[in-house]
């Protein structure tokens, strides 16, 4: 793995105390992407919203959390990573305290969206400090860490849910669990000023922002995204959705990559730059992260609603039936950042197939076990996909950023991150399309648990579509292992 020494006035006399600050204010944003799955049948009851407010709660915290990825790491870059983690820790529990104490539904999603923002300047820092910190077997080390800190946080996000529902009941739960960050991020921030390295930044004049870029972007995932989500409406379907949309999607990607182009050539700051996008590692890398973000977080929404409204479990028990993947992603994750700088990208190559191997593993347990050993029979699958999880999320995120210098570790985090993010959403609309499409409005309205083979159906297709994502992640990481290969 390639290193890249620190300088003396960015080293740290205590490099992992100040990385375990790094990744307690990380895992404080990245929960919040997932603590809402088992909340929102109580959000939407004490707000009195509907699938249009829904939407904007969960697809819009995604959308602008990504859209602000890239400039955030830009900033970072130029202004210093401890500076902008720390804004956007306070950005953060500014914005949580909102959402929680929120009266009505155009309060709570605009400050949702500010809490987007504040995620987003957080976690492309994260990346550039831990290159700051770490070279060689201990960067290896740091990154297995990392890729544990984001597999538990978004696991156990619907566990904790569940928990403070039960706690606090259906209204007061919600509003815990925005205002479970404030006190930690109380403690966090202080703590990220003073241990943190002093990233001094590069001139104030080279900052430069790709507006146009970042428009272009989210007019494409707008365009994919909305068919899908219109055909989810059972009033309209699949052959009522607007699919010419499409066109729009590929004109407006098509746009990005010749404005890319054009911009470098004229000395304008990009989203892109060539140098990144032609190293190999880097794009095959984030193509990888991108396909299999797009199954990995759709599956703990299918898997919810799966368990609440098909098996009838309470909040809080389909979120602890989410602990044996964060279980299996916790204990792989750090063996996996030790086993980066030996065994490479072959981890990527078996992670993915160990969780395209588990979907339909998952959706033989669904289909096939007896509902007194579902519980087991689940658990023990889903304990499965958490360690291919681990086993790939850790390494491709060291890898990709392997040959990237220090001075940039932040845009390329932003970037890669950005595309994780578009990966998600994507297949959030198309996966939850594959769940919906099954599914008749008496089956979606009617008690939880009332019907549960037309779930179980619903879910095996939605995991169906998620073992396509994850089966084209693993063939990108198998030409990219084959790539670093020969040369």
């Amino acid at each position: 793995m390639a290193s890249h020494p620190m300088s003396a006035r960015d080293a740290t006399p205590s490099p992992w105390r100040a990385f375990s600050i790094l990744l307690a204010g990380g895992f404080i944003t990245l929960l919040d992407v997932s603590i809402l799955n088992v909340s929102i049948p109580s959000i939407s009851r004490t707000l009195e919203m509907g699938g249009a407010g829904v939407q904007a709660i969960m697809a819009g915290y995604s959308l602008v959390f990504g859209l602000v990825l890239v400039p955030s790491g830009r900033f970072g870059d130029v202004y210093g990573r401890r500076r902008l983690f720390v804004i956007g820790l306070v950005v953060f529990a500014i914005a949580s305290i909102g959402c929680g104490l929120a009266t009505n539904a155009v309060m709570l999603i605009a400050l949702r969206l500010l809490q987007g923002v504040g995620a987003a300047l957080v976690n492309p820092q994260m990346l550039g400090i831990t290159q700051q910190l770490f070279s060689g077997a201990a960067r290896g080390r740091a990154f297995g860490y990392l890729g544990l800190t984001i597999g538990v946080a978004t696991a156990i996000g619907p566990t904790l849910g569940g928990i403070l529902i039960a706690l606090f009941g259906p209204e007061g739960g919600w509003r815990a669990a925005f205002l479970v960050n404030v006190p930690i991020i109380v403690v966090v921030a202080p703590l990220a000023h003073r241990l943190l390295p002093a990233h001094p930044g590069r001139a104030r004049g080279s900052l430069g922002l790709d507006v146009p870029g970042l428009v272009l972007i989210a007019v494409a995932v707008m365009a994919i995204m909305t068919p899908f989500l219109v055909a989810s409406d059972h009033t309209i379907g699949l052959a009522g959705a607007p699919w010419y949309v499409l066109v729009a999607a590929l004109a407006a990607g098509a746009g990005f990559f010749a404005w890319e182009r054009w911009g470098e050539d004229h000395a304008h700051s990009v989203i892109a730059p060539r140098r990144l996008l032609r190293t190999p590692s880097f794009t095959l890398g984030t193509l990888t992260q991108a396909l299999f973000a797009a199954g990995y977080t759709a599956f703990f929404v299918i898997y919810t609603l799966y368990l609440q409204q098909g098996a009838g479990l309470q909040a809080w028990q389909a979120g602890l039936m989410q602990i044996p993947i964060a279980g299996g992603s916790a204990i792989i994750a750090p063996v996996a950042g030790r086993l980066v700088s030996r065994a490479g990208r072959l981890l990527v190559v078996g992670g993915t197939a160990l969780v395209t191997a588990s979907s339909f593993a998952l959706i033989l347990s669904a289909h096939e076990a007896p509902r007194g050993w579902l519980i087991l029979a689940t658990g023990i699958t889903a304990a499965a996909f958490g360690i291919g999880a681990g086993l790939m999320m850790t390494p491709n995120q060291a890898l990709a950023v392997e040959h990237i210098p220090v001075e940039t570790g932040s845009t390329a985090g932003g970037l890669f991150q950005t595309l994780q993010r578009v990966g998600s959403a994507i297949g959030m609309a198309i996966v939850t399309l594959a769940f919906y499409s099954v599914l008749t409005p008496a089956d979606i309205s009617g008690p939880a648990g009332r019907d549960y083979p037309a779930f179980a159906g619903a879910f095996g297709w939605g995991m169906a579509a998620i073992a396509a994502f994850t089966a084209l992640a693993c063939l990108v990481a198998l030409i990219d292992a084959v790539r670093e290969r020969r040369h």
